[in-house]
């Protein structure tokens, strides 16, 4: 694996070098783009192979899956070349399957199980019992599940654990911590407006989602206050339950003795019976135009956005090679090619096509420029996006993004701990055990041809959404020319609070 790993290190180096010195972008013509090279061009070709099938992770080998009598599904590997060990637990639950009327109650339950304490542990003598172990317990909640995760050595595995189990069934939600996350999250919610990055995601979420679905919504002050114990203790008891539950435990121990204390630590947890809520589904709703907030900065941060798809769709493979072309594989991409090498205008550009999400997510091509770059920087994303679904890839974009893409298989099952991880994430998120196999070989059958197709298929350029924060009086005239602006006025919270 040594041997492999710098070899296509050493190749991937030479084929850089080598396109240092190709033709400036646009002086071969859309057709040959990116297939004329330099005399050292064949001295890299002769290093060329084919991508080596990875070894995939699979349940029965290494990897052992077992199912408790409460519905609690474990996994488990032992690994004994570090004295560790490291397990972790995602739970069915997260800011999806709160109501409107409960927003940051998942966020604030998961933190505050780390935070505040256990029943057996203090706040203070929790955090000071776990730097003393040499221990990392961490509890966190995202949209669709949550998660407590321990790293601990193996010498101190028994009571790790044992701090770990309770963290999880039996947290103490100190009142005192508490009112420490509110008083911190009503101060960001003051300085909300400060970073333009944040503001760009939390906007055009809202313009694009709407507040019909989780990523539309926007928290209040009024929401960060009304927290109190007695939510975070309810939505603990009825969503941390074992039958929606899922742990995986990798380290320096037997497999037997692994299940015996996953037995031991959650064998007694009372499954609930009742079955997880649906999950909301977005309904992609194109909003094309010009959008911007107007702040008075000195750089400009843009997105360039339409609807995409998701991971049911057939074409999603040859979508991802598509976008690698365009502006989704770093400087060897289009969209940075032209933006940062050929025009200057920014350090970083690129794009995003999601395909691997549950849900339809977003394309999207994104740059920060300074403000008086701010349309022509527009205007050659555009650019692109029009010539990638009108034009014809070269042989070498193809080849390059695929060889890219089924090479970095190889890298993505090298950690077992991460093996048992992503196997227990697949049933997680109800995809089978072969889903990575499927994958791959779902990008291996792409052809040139699949990917041209995706091309003028998926790119839609008359339902671009352009949204903008930067100085408007700098950069609007000339914006005027690409259609009309529509300005976003951004809220203080706590003003508009207390005028309602």
């Amino acid at each position: 694996m040594k041997n492999t790993t710098m070899h296509l290190v050493s190749w991937v180096m030479l084929v850089a070098t080598a396109r240092t010195q190709e033709l400036p972008h646009g002086a071969q013509g859309d057709a040959g783009r990116g297939d004329v090279h330099s005399a050292g061009w064949k001295k890299v070709e002769e290093l060329r192979g084919e991508p080596l099938s990875p070894r995939f992770p699979r349940i029965g080998e290494d990897i052992v899956r077992e199912v408790l009598d409460n519905g609690l599904v474990v996994y488990l590997r032992e690994d004994r070349r570090l004295p560790l060990l490291r397990a972790e637990l995602v739970v069915k639950t997260g800011s999806y399957y709160e109501s409107p009327q409960d927003l940051e109650i998942a966020s604030y339950t998961a933190t505050q199980m780390r935070e505040g304490g256990t029943e057996k542990l203090g706040a203070q003598v929790l955090s000071d019992r776990l730097a003393f172990l040499a221990a990392n317990l961490n509890s966190s909640a995202g949209e669709e599940t949550s998660t407590v995760s321990l790293d601990v050595l193996s010498q101190h595995l028994d009571e790790g654990l044992s701090i770990f189990a309770d963290v999880v069934l039996r947290p103490a939600f100190d009142p005192e911590r508490l009112e420490i996350a509110r008083t911190r999250s009503l101060f960001q919610l003051r300085h909300r407006n400060d970073s333009p990055g944040p503001v760009l995601q939390r906007e055009l979420n809202k313009l694009m989602y709407t507040a019909e679905h989780p990523r539309g919504r926007e928290t209040m002050p009024r929401d960060i206050q009304r927290i109190d114990r007695d939510d975070l203790v309810a939505f603990h008891r009825r969503h941390f339950t074992p039958d929606r539950t899922y742990l995986a435990v990798v380290g320096n121990l037997s497999r037997e003795r692994m299940l015996e204390k996953a037995r031991a630590l959650f064998g007694d947890w009372k499954r609930s019976g009742e079955p997880p809520a649906e999950l909301p589904t977005v309904r992609p709703d194109p909003k094309p135009g010009i959008f911007v907030v107007d702040r008075d900065i000195n750089q400009s941060n843009l997105s360039i956005v339409h609807w995409g798809t998701n991971r049911d769709n057939p074409d999603r493979f040859a979508i991802s090679l598509m976008n690698s072309v365009l502006g989704g594989s770093s400087f060897s991409s289009r969209i940075t090619e032209r933006v940062r090498s050929d025009e200057g205008l920014a350090y970083s550009a690129g794009s995003q096509y999601a395909t691997g999400d549950r849900e339809v997510g977003f394309f999207r091509a994104s740059v920060q420029t300074k403000t008086e770059s701010t349309v022509r920087a527009v205007q050659c994303i555009r650019d692109e996006i029009e010539r990638m679904r009108a034009g014809v890839t070269s042989d070498n974009e193809f080849r390059t993004a695929k060889e890219s893409l089924l090479y970095s298989y190889l890298f993505r099952f090298d950690d077992p701990a991460e093996n048992v991880m992503q196997l227990m994430r697949l049933e997680v998120e109800s995809l089978p055990p072969d889903f990575y196999e499927k994958e791959f070989q779902g990008y291996q059958a792409v052809t040139k041809a699949d990917m041209e197709k995706a091309a003028r298929k998926y790119l839609r350029p008359e339902e671009l959404t352009m949204f903008v924060v930067g100085d408007l009086k700098a950069f609007g005239p000339e914006l005027k020319s690409l259609g009309k602006i529509h300005e976003i006025e951004l809220k203080d919270l706590f003003e508009q609070e207390a005028e309602q």
